[in-house]
């Protein structure tokens, strides 16, 4: 059951990985951001955001395991078990045992709310994670700089329909 879960979670925390950019492989001149912008600390890029989530659900779940937490046999959100690789989450205040009950006010129960909330961070002003700590509720604030991404078209269009061959029958 563990495993269904994981998918839901990374919602929480996909956009903290962009705080921790600067740990990433340098870029080529190629592939040199634009420096006429300046994000404040504690802020994020908007292309850092973008590029999360252009990486995907998944790859982000290869940087956090969680579980469900129950409350009273309730959902109440995902406990982080572990953040791999912890230099990947330097600059993030999240830590094992913090339980994600949503972000930008919407639930992440659901795996697809949680895909549209991932998604829907290309535009996003900010990212607020909100989670408990110790049973105390906290809020993560990430304001965002830069322009809204337009929605990105689908990765993966869906097939061509086949159109039915006719056979000469006896």
């Amino acid at each position: 059951m563990r495993r269904s879960f994981r998918l839901v979670p990374v919602i929480a925390c996909w956009a903290l990985v962009a705080c921790s950019s600067a740990v990433e492989e340098p870029e080529t001149p190629a592939q040199a951001k634009p420096k006429a912008e300046v994000v404040p600390p504690g802020a994020l890029a908007r292309h850092d955001v973008v590029k999360v989530v252009d990486g995907g659900l998944g790859a982000f779940l290869q940087k956090v395991a969680v579980e469900p937490s129950l409350n009273e046999g309730r959902f109440q959100g995902f406990r982080i078990v572990s953040l791999q690789p912890e230099n990947f989450w330097h600059d993030v205040d999240l830590q094992p045992g913090d339980v994600v009950v949503g972000v930008n006010g919407k639930s992440i129960e659901d795996p697809n709310d949680a895909f549209l909330v991932f998604e829907g961070l290309r535009s996003a002003p900010e990212i607020r994670v909100h989670l408990l700590r110790e049973g105390v509720a906290r809020e993560l604030h990430f304001a965002i700089f830069g322009a809204p991404e337009p929605a990105k078209a689908p990765t993966d269009p869906a097939p061509a329909k086949a159109t039915p061959t006719s056979s000469a029958a006896g």
